[in-house]
This record gives structure tokens, C-alpha cells and sequence, in this order.
């Protein structure tokens, strides 16, 4: 599903069904008692999991086209503002022009960027500003613009893409610290004790120390918390302490991700 040929809706989607098995793996590592021998190959096999930019870059192409098919369907009138928001919110959109080709441009360079950047960690990717400011200065600079609906559609995809480029960080950063605290737990198995870094694993248990997404570089590791984090979409290490998961925060901040060897709830 994450590596067909859908739209983000369904990219996404597949992200957030392997999240709930990764996530269910990690709480089977508290009890597990296999040894390191069985468990080694597991991290292996999750290697497997990891989604590709080929994928998250189709589902860029593909919502581009449903954009640029919204705008001409306004345009002959086989969709109304109605059937794309609120009643209350496409009022004032009624008495805003709409350029079809303008709008398209909007939308290439967007998802343009986005793709160019596929490839690139969070903290190196271009992601659409979210608009700021008081809604009638918006909605007057809309109207003065001769394209206010377009750009008005342009405008409401900065949410979504951010999450969706946030959810493909978060993907292989996830993968990659299941992987780690299986190896940790292999480590353990195998010499009573926890290592003072990630390197100490490879080449034994990783073949590398996986890679945070969100800023490239490896993953963090704290042998006194008994935690593998990544610094989140602030691009801040704060030490693997981690704050609000609102949407908000998910997006633009929110401390670290941690990913604890034995969760709080867990121990005795």
C-alpha cells in the first residue's frame, strides 16, 4: 500500500498501520525471553519495512493532479466551493477570482519543491510556510491579489504537507530505533549489561547506527536512561526529553522522540 501508486491519503495510511505494529513489537521486547541469536534476525527483516522516496514522491505527483483536476472543475463548474469547504468559510472565497493557470503554477512549484527534496533529512527539506497574521489582512490581500482562491488553495495545503513530510521522517526514524533497542536487548542478552554507544552494536547486532531523518545524523542513545531518541521535527536535541504530542508540536516542535528499552509503565 505505502509503495503503491495512491495519493498522500493512502501513503499515509500505510505508514500509520506499520506504525501500530512497530509499536506493538517494541512492547513485545520488554518480555520477550528470546536469546540474541533469534532475535538478530528480526532486525534484518525490519530493514524490509523502511518506505522509499519513489513512493512518497508518486504521492506528491498524484495529489498535484487532483489539484490541478479541482481547478478546472471549478472553472466548468463541475465542482462548487460548497463541495470543497464549509458553507461558512467559501462565502467570502465567491467574490475571489480564480486563475486556472496561476493556480497550477502555484501548485507545481510547491509540490516541486517538496519532491526535489524527497530524499533530503527534515531539517535540509523545503516545507510551505503556514500563513500568519490576522484572517482579514489575509483575506483583504487575497482579494487585492486577482488570484485569491488560488492562492487561498495554495495556502491550506501547508498543513497536510507538513504532516505528510513529517510522517515519511518519522517512518524510517521509527524503523530505525525498533531496530536499535532490539539490538540493545541483544547486547544485553548476550553481556549482562548496556553499551556506552550505538557504535558498539555494529557490527555484531547493526550493520550501522540507524539514521535519525528528521536531521541526518545518527540516532541519539542515553545508556543511563536506557532510551533511543531522535530530536523530532524541531531539529533540537533537548537529551531525550520529549514534551507536548499535540499537532502542533508534531509539526513544528515538541522536544525529542524518545523510544524507551523498558517503558516506565512496564517496569515493576
Amino acid at each position: 500500500m505505502q509503495q503503491g501508486s495512491g495519493a498522500l491519503v493512502h501513503h499515509s495510511s500505510a505508514v500509520r498501520i506499520k506504525q501500530i505494529g512497530l509499536k506493538q513489537i517494541r512492547r513485545m521486547l520488554v518480555r520477550t525471553t528470546l536469546l540474541a541469536d533469534e532475535l538478530r534476525p528480526l532486525i534484518g527483516e525490519l530493514e524490509t519495512c523502511r518506505g522509499s522516496d519513489d513512493a512518497f514522491t508518486w504521492a506528491l505527483r498524484t495529489e498535484y493532479k487532483l489539484g490541478c483536476r479541482a481547478v478546472d472543475d471549478l472553472k466548468r463548474g463541475r465542482l462548487t466551493l460548497d463541495d470543497l469547504w464549509e458553507r461558512a468559510t467559501a462565502a467570502p472565497l465567491r467574490l475571489m477570482m480564480l486563475k486556472r493557470n496561476k493556480t497550477k503554477r502555484l501548485f507545481a512549484a510547491t509540490y516541486g519543491r517538496l519532491i526535489a527534496d524527497a530524499a533530503k533529512p527534515g531539517g535540509a527539506a523545503w516545507l510551505p510556510e503556514p500563513r500568519h497574521g490576522a484572517e482579514s489582512v489575509y483575506m483583504l490581500r487575497l482579494f487585492l491579489s486577482g488570484n485569491g482562491l488560488g492562492l487561498y488553495m495554495r495556502d491550506g495545503l501547508a498543513a497536510p504537507l507538513a504532516l505528510a513530510r513529517w510522517q515519511k521522517c518519522r517512518d524510517n526514524t521509527v524503523i530505525g530505533a525498533t531496530q536499535a533497542l532490539i539490538a540493545l536487548k541483544c547486547y544485553r542478552s548476550k553481556y549482562g549489561g548496556l553499551p556506552d554507544g550505538l557504535a558498539e552494536l555494529v557490527p555484531e547486532f547493526l550493520d550501522a547506527v540507524p539514521t535519525d531523518d528528521f536531521d541526518g545524523q545518527p540516532l541519539r542513545y542515553s545508556q543511563a536512561k536506557e532510551i533511543v531518541y531522535s530530536v523530532g521535527p524541531d531539529f533540537t536535541d533537548d537529551g531525550g526529553v520529549t514534551t507536548s504530542r499535540t499537532l502542533s508540536a508534531t509539526l513544528y516542535g515538541g522536544g525529542d522522540e524518545v523510544f524507551e528499552l523498558n517503558p516506565r509503565q512496564e517496569r515493576p
